[in-house]
């Protein structure tokens, strides 16, 4: 989802936001399905908000100290968290904002969501991130017309990696923040208190 073309508009338009909101809420997902299983897949706030807790962390630009979440088990018969919202508090000072679940699909807002704020400045991403409103104190809006573009971009940032010996755009860290960010948004929801990230890391990296 990085490389949605939108998503790099908005980064292009806002390179330092103070605050960042991500939503992802999809329709009901069956009971019986395989991403619901606590093993196979851990439940929609797992399986997707990854990608969400990902574009969260890219278009903060920064990394997540400490996360708090509130969110449960509200029907799902596995067991899984199914509904879930926190924040982020990110070491450049950004205020994160996450949202993710499978209660139901709003249809003003499609299952992907975002906006972006900056002083006088504001980003809203709809249609599944491929509408972006920019508005700038004392101007007109603005809309952006993209697509859902990103595998085909990703594919070939990887290829020209491996073809030039150059680092990864996205790498391990990328998927271990990515992931981190969720089980320690859900580690939150049993303590009831913050909880760290960014000292995980450095902490494994000593």
């Amino acid at each position: 989802m990085r490389y949605y073309d939108m998503v790099l508009k908005a980064k292009e338009l806002i390179p330092r936001p103070i605050m960042v909101t991500m939503q992802m809420m999809d329709n009901r997902w069956p009971d019986d399905h395989w991403a619901s299983d606590p093993i196979k897949g851990g439940g929609n706030v797992l399986s997707q908000g990854c990608h969400s807790c990902d574009i969260l962390r890219f278009v903060a630009g920064s990394e997540p100290i400490e996360v708090y979440a509130a969110g449960a088990n509200y029907y799902t018969k596995t067991g899984v968290i199914d509904n879930l919202c926190a924040t982020f508090r990110f070491e450049n000072g950004v205020a994160g904002s996450w949202v993710q679940g499978d209660a139901n699909c709003p249809p003003l807002t499609s299952k992907f969501f975002m906006q972006i704020f900056a002083e006088n400045q504001s980003i809203t991403l709809t249609d599944r991130l491929t509408t972006l409103t920019y508005k700038e104190a004392g101007k007109d809006p603005q809309v952006f017309k993209g697509s859902e573009t990103g595998f085909l971009e990703e594919n070939r940032a990887f290829i020209h990696c491996l073809l030039h010996d150059t680092p990864p755009t996205i790498d391990h860290v990328d998927g271990l923040m990515a992931t981190l960010m969720v089980l320690q948004a859900f580690n939150s929801l049993k303590s009831g208190r913050p909880e760290p990230i960014a000292a995980i890391v450095r902490e494994s990296q000593a």
